[in-house]
């Protein structure tokens, strides 16, 4: 499923780091994993709150 705001994450990427957040089964995590795989050298990190 494309997500409306991968381009805009795309777009910022190449210039700076960025946090997704949003309510929980968004697709936060989806998306990034998705996107890691564009950049070799990220990094995803996953801070989940409890």
């Amino acid at each position: 499923m494309e997500r409306l705001i991968k381009p805009m994450v795309q777009r910022d990427l190449a210039r700076k780091m960025v946090f997704l957040t949003g309510p929980r089964q968004a697709g936060k995590t989806t998306l990034a994993q998705m996107m890691a795989g564009q950049f070799p050298d990220a990094q995803l990190l996953n801070c989940s709150a409890v």
